[in-house]
């Protein structure tokens, strides 16, 4: 099985609409210019996930083509399943804001391309009590594999 190394932390500019994958600010969000970094791309598409000057350049192509959605959706349902909550009442919380964020469950639209069953299997499962912590283990992974074809778009640039 494959490591799945992702970014740490991630911030997002409502402002200029920018994510940063580590925090911090970038120089486009600063001088507010836009500036294409010319980096070396490595043939993985898990150094995308833990390389900040990468994950920002990939955020951007995903946002050209309008599918930047999907790697937040990634980050945050990677760390949905790895984080340690204290109560249940906290991680029904969590996970009843990213389906309200991605899903389209509350007063938010769909912005995810999953298949209405994967979204209804989420929604029953979202009911359970205790609620399961890889709620969204599958549809991460379907989004993983969207990301990694995208991934060898942003490669071959």
């Amino acid at each position: 099985e494959t490591e799945i190394r992702f970014c740490t932390h991630v911030t997002f500019c409502q402002k200029k609409k920018k994510m940063n994958c580590f925090g911090s600010s970038s120089k486009e969000h600063t001088t507010g210019e836009e500036k294409e970094l010319k980096l070396t791309k490595v043939g993985k598409f898990e150094d995308i996930m833990s390389d900040k000057e990468l994950c920002n350049q990939f955020y951007d192509l995903l946002k050209k083509e309008l599918s930047e959605e999907n790697l937040s959706f990634y980050i945050d349902t990677t760390r949905f399943g790895k984080k340690n909550f204290e109560e249940e009442k906290e991680m029904q919380v969590e996970a009843k804001r990213i389906c309200d964020k991605y899903l389209g469950m509350g007063s938010q639209d769909l912005i995810l391309n999953l298949p209405p069953s994967k979204i209804k299997q989420i929604a029953r499962i979202l009911q359970e009590s205790p609620l399961p912590q890889d709620i969204f283990e599958e549809a991460r992974i379907d989004i993983e594999m969207l990301l990694k074809s995208k991934f060898l778009v942003f490669e071959s640039l």
